[in-house]
């Protein structure tokens, strides 16, 4: 019925398996991200700005010279009853 034993079956079944997972990542692209440093790795700090309402801003400038504000909430926006 079968040529081979069936072990050496099972055997191939889970080395095509564990290759499989392994090539996974493979299937997926890089996902750019902005990563906040300096030109010397030095800990990159920012001033924190607090609003009378709770929010945090943080005003930073990237690598390439852009300026970028970021704000945590302290209360999430409304959003409009029509939408």
């Amino acid at each position: 019925m079968l040529e081979y034993a069936r072990w050496k079956y099972i055997l191939i079944a889970i080395v095509l398996a564990l290759a499989f997972l392994f090539a996974v990542p493979n299937l997926f692209g890089d996902d750019p991200a902005l990563q906040v440093a300096t030109k010397d790795h030095s800990p990159v700090t920012a001033d924190t700005i607090k609003t009378i309402d709770g929010d945090e801003l943080v005003m930073l400038r990237d690598p390439w010279g852009v300026s970028l504000q970021l704000c945590q909430r302290a209360n999430l926006m409304p959003f409009p009853s029509g939408a």
